[in-house]
């Protein structure tokens, strides 16, 4: 018989911290979300609502004995206008890796059940929304079992972007190279070319919090110069997520972080800070100078990734969600996920979620009636439009100061983290003439 034991707090998770961590080794799977400094790192730092979160663990037991977890919080979802209800979700979602159930596989089914069990039994939330599930999975499958067993709820599946991972099958950077494709090769070759004419370049690599730390605000300064900024997209679009990426530099949530860059004349026009937990790395924040972006240095910064990625011995990258056409180049394999929510049947949520269904099946009609129509569709295939992003009200980015930015990477850096051309053009599997 499993039962559930339910922590509220950081001091109650604190508590079992062992336990935790226990599971998350069991799991076979490397999860640094699930370690406990991570959690007080992301909770005291959580930048979508104006109070920190109270985070839930619900703790799986069999005849006492800890069997797996799942963390949650309760937030408020959009209903109506500006009607919003209470609604329980997964602590950590957003920009990290598929953190849900965490339990050994033998487990895992069990597990499942009695955490979803308790959730649908809990009066704290009229709704629960879990992203990231694998379709099939034990705790997707048993959140569909259980709500359709139960007449007052409804269960939806929404898809999400895949999350994408580069195995590191390689020996060597030349041999990761060379299993790109001929195209990719061919720019990546003739960008990093024209990046090593125009200047004077060196290669940096910071590893560990006491060589990442102090090179965070040249990171910050990067980011400044890039499109990032004035969309509010990257690590200073509010003050509690740079607190929070500051702590990750300072190796306080689990990760030894890693800093890749690329330095021309001084200055750091592109930058990768990476994370690794146990045998897996993160690629976490990339910002690269607008002004260089024809140049190709974020390219040069996924190569220096994988470099660190064998030079470390880790058996994947993980680049997370989105752009995941553009990270299959980088021989990056798709794992399809879906956010599944469960809904109390006649709740406003509900009514939502019925009422935006039939629109969508409308729209899905109407667009396949369009196509029938249009004879001078030749293809065939649907095409997305994606528009560029527009800065129009945004803050402008800062301006250029190249004083003070190569003030900041000297009073960051030691001599021993730089890679000169020279050097470079030895490490590089391509050639820089």
């Amino acid at each position: 018989m499993t039962s559930v034991r339910w922590l509220r707090g950081l001091e109650e998770i604190d508590r079992y911290r062992d336990v935790l961590v226990g599971l998350a080794d069991q799991s076979g799977r490397q999860l640094p979300f699930a370690h406990p400094d991570f959690l007080r790192a992301y909770v005291s730092h959580f930048e979508y609502s104006t109070d920190p979160p109270i985070p839930e663990v619900l703790l799986a037991e069999e005849a006492g004995e800890a069997i797996g977890f799942l963390a949650t919080r309760v937030g408020r979802a959009a209903a109506w206008s500006r009607l919003r209800v209470a609604e329980r979700s997964l602590l950590v979602t957003h920009d990290h890796d598929r953190f849900n159930l965490v339990a050994s596989p033998q487990n895992e089914r069990a597990a499942a059940g009695g955490i979803v069990g308790a959730l649908l039994a809990h009066p704290g939330a009229s709704a629960l929304d879990l992203a990231g599930l694998v379709i099939g999975s034990p705790l997707h499958a048993e959140l569909h079992a259980q709500a359709r067993r139960a007449p007052t709820w409804a269960v939806y599946d929404i898809a999400l972007p895949p999350f994408s991972t580069v195995p590191v099958s390689f020996e060597s950077l030349g041999g990761y190279f060379g299993s790109l494709s001929k195209t990719m090769r061919s720019n990546v070759s003739r960008q990093g070319r024209r990046l090593f004419a125009a200047g004077e370049v060196q290669l940096l690599t910071a590893r560990g919090a006491e060589e990442v730390s102090p090179l965070f605000p040249a990171f910050l300064d990067v980011e400044r110069r890039s499109w990032k900024y004035p969309a509010h997209a990257g690590v200073l679009r509010s003050p509690k997520r740079t607190a929070f990426f500051r702590q990750v530099a300072e190796g306080r949530t689990s990760y030894e972080p890693i800093l890749v860059g690329v330095v021309l004349d001084g200055v750091v026009i592109a930058a990768l800070l990476l994370g690794r937990y146990g045998e897996e790395m993160w690629a976490l924040e990339m910002s690269f100078d607008d002004q260089y972006s024809s140049l190709g240095a974020g390219q040069l910064l996924l190569l220096l990734a994988m470099s660190e990625a064998i030079h470390h011995g880790v058996v994947a990258i993980g680049f997370f969600q989105h752009f995941a056409y553009f990270k299959r180049r980088w021989l990056a394999t798709d794992v399809p996920v879906v956010s599944t929510r469960i809904v109390r049947v006649g709740s406003p949520l509900h009514i939502r979620h019925v009422g935006g269904h039939l629109a969508r099946r409308a729209a899905m009609r109407a667009g396949r009636s369009a196509k029938g129509a249009d004879s001078g569709d030749a293809s065939g295939d649907d095409v997305v439009s994606v528009g560029a992003v527009s800065s129009a009200g945004l803050p402008r980015q800062v301006p250029r100061d190249a004083e003070a930015s190569r003030r900041l990477l000297r009073n960051g850096s030691r001599p021993d983290q730089f890679m000169n051309a020279e050097q470079a053009a030895a490490a590089l599997p391509f050639s820089l003439r």
